[in-house]
């Protein structure tokens, strides 16, 4: 064989183990990024069917007297016919995270608060939901009194 026939033999030899390199990095990239992205897609299918364990529904009860508790006003006084500003806003607030928190219906929430009617608790929650928008001193105590309700044990 010529020497340039060898030379390009070997040229072409090298050419090929480098190429032959290449494509198995490229592959184990390929493979790396697989498994990373059924690893995360796997973890992804497992918090869907297995989520974190949720702090068990509050009472209507328990929400009434919590916010009382909260608000430093008498269970008596929450389901009292007042309206003065410092019963009403601890109800309204109370009722909000009753409907937010518990599955029982707009008549439900109403008896449990003095035997309200449901549109009453529905004015109480759309009362609720407006000063929460605009006052973040009542938003505060929302969120306080709802992070205390989610993580008390029932």
């Amino acid at each position: 064989m010529s020497k340039h026939l060898e030379r390009d033999l070997e040229s072409l030899q090298q050419s090929l183990v480098t190429l032959a390199a290449s494509v198995e990095e490229a592959l184990d990239k390929a493979i790396r990024a697989l498994q990373e992205r059924d690893a995360e897609l796997a973890r992804e299918v497992m918090d869907n069917l297995y989520p974190e364990p949720r702090c068990a529904p509050r009472s209507l009860a328990e929400i009434r007297l919590a916010a009382c508790k909260h608000f430093g006003v008498s269970d008596d006084e929450i389901v009292s016919p007042s309206r003065a500003a410092r019963i009403a806003w601890p109800r309204h607030a109370a009722m909000f995270l009753a409907r937010e928190l518990t599955d029982e219906s707009l008549p439900a929430i109403g008896r449990e608060f003095g035997g309200r009617d449901h549109s009453t608790v529905l004015h109480a929650c759309r009362r609720a939901g407006e000063r929460i928008a605009k006052d973040a001193e009542a938003a505060k105590a929302v969120e306080t009194l709802r992070a205390q309700l989610r993580a008390a044990p029932s």
